[in-house]
Formats: C-alpha cells, structure tokens, sequence
C-alpha cells in the first residue's frame, strides 16, 4: 500500500534485496547436500540439478558473493551513497523518492523491467547513469515515456497506438528512427490519397 511505501526506508529496501540472496544461498546449499546424497538416483538427480541451476543463475545475475559491490554500484547511479538509509520515504522530496523506487527495481535484477516516465523528476547525473544502465541491460526493457532524448538513447524499438486504425504499430530503432520512417509513411500515404483522388 501507498502508507507502506512511505512508511519505509532504504534500509529496508537495502535488506530486503540482501535477505533474497541469503534465501537463495542457503537453498543451494541444501540442494548442494541433497544432490550428493541423490548421485545414485537419476529421477531426483534431474529435479534437483535443474533447480540448483535455476537458483545458481538468480544468484550469479545478483552478483553472486559481489552483491554489496552491486548495490553500491546501483546506489552511487543515483548518488545515494551517504543518504540516510533510515529517513522515512514519505520524507523525501520527487526526485529522492524516484531515485529510489528506480534503485529498488534495479536491485531486483529482473528479467524485464516497466518504466513508467522514469526520467520524472532525475537530475542529469542520475538520468546519465540510467541511461548507460539500461542500455547495458540483459533483460528487456518497456518504458513509457515523453522524453524523447533519452528514447533516443534507450530505445531499439517503438511502439505507437494509432489513432486512426486503432492498432498498435511497431517501428525499428529510437524515437528519432520512428519519426523518420513514419514521416515517410505519411508522405506515401498523401501521395496515394492524392492518386486515388
């Protein structure tokens, strides 16, 4: 709920993203025994192996043993290194709190991330580091946005809702490639308009 959310800090966000990875290690490490004492039997070997690697892959992709150097990583982005990790998020000002609800996403590591208007209230320091992330990013990436330099920068694909046949049309590259290659389509749609006529 939104009280929840201001009720809480960076601090709990911080261990939270910490007691994953905890849950996470300590599970392979029971799998670890339970695969030594299942050598001998091939139908548990193949479940435990499968989950094992599934676990081994979210724990490598947190930064496996690295994980503090990843969260500070992710904290330096956003310039939160020395912020007070105990202030009550319905303290801080837009720009604080979209700093951190980016970093808390980002701390998640998921496969796909929603972005909606991100660049809402990030200094350009803030705004440059989320570009550069995003655009290392392995997952896929949705963002919803009006700022059309940082589409330029993060965008590979555009989706637009036409308002004419009501469709969603899809169109390779950043903003700056949709706004050529739909120019163009315009300028051959008016030309057959005109033929037509």
């Amino acid at each position: 709920t939104m009280e929840q959310y201001f009720a809480a800090t960076l601090r709990t966000i911080l261990d939270s993203a910490r007691n994953e990875m905890n849950l996470i290690h300590s599970r392979m490490l029971v799998l670890e025994s339970q695969l030594e004492h299942s050598a001998s039997i091939p139908e548990l070997l193949e479940g435990l192996l499968d989950e094992y690697l599934a676990l081994q892959q979210r724990f490598d992709s947190y930064g496996g043993n690295q994980v503090g150097s990843w969260i500070a990583k992710i904290l330096a982005g956003f310039d939160l290194q020395e912020f007070d990790l105990d202030r009550p998020l319905g303290s801080l000002s837009g720009g604080q709190r979209m700093k951190i609800s980016i970093a808390r996403l980002l701390l998640l590591n998921p496969t796909i991330l929603l972005l909606d208007e991100p660049t809402n209230n990030l200094d350009l320091p803030a705004l440059l580091w989320l570009e550069k992330y995003l655009t290392a990013f392995r997952g896929s990436v949705l963002v919803v946005s009006h700022d059309r330099k940082f589409l330029d920068q993060v965008a590979s694909k555009i989706f637009v809702v036409d308002e004419y046949s009501k469709t969603i049309l899809t169109y390779h590259g950043n903003y700056s490639d949709y706004i050529r290659q739909a120019s163009a389509e315009r300028h051959k749609w008016v030309a057959a308009y005109k033929d037509q006529q």
